[in-house]
């Protein structure tokens, strides 16, 4: 009757004691899938924020295209300006030339 009574203890202590361990490791899940929802969390929040960053990246690449091209057009046209002016320049260096002479054949005659 006592090595029942002594087995009957023991039986109840490891019993209290895995069910303590059961508890624990309750928690300790409980804890973890919580961590685990956070991690979640944050890598959703971080894919949403490349995403973001990516489509800010495309639209800036549209915008410096688009800047680049009017550059070019607006170097183009000061080149074309400046050739006209090169040439109006000229024109009226030949027109006064022209004054000049014909200021001096009307005095030499």
């Amino acid at each position: 009757l006592e090595k029942e009574e002594k087995l009957r203890k023991d039986l109840e202590e490891k019993n209290v004691t895995l069910l303590k361990e059961k508890t624990d490791m309750f928690l300790q899940l409980e804890a973890e899938r919580n961590n685990t929802g956070d991690a979640e969390d944050r890598t959703t929040k971080l894919i949403q924020q490349k995403q973001d960053m990516e489509q800010q990246i495309q639209e800036m690449q549209s915008r410096l295209s688009g800047e680049e091209d009017a550059h070019a057009s607006l170097t183009q046209s000061k080149r074309k300006l400046e050739q006209e002016l090169s040439s109006l320049k000229k024109d009226l260096e030949d027109a006064q030339l022209s004054i000049q002479k014909g200021e001096q054949d009307k005095s030499s005659k």
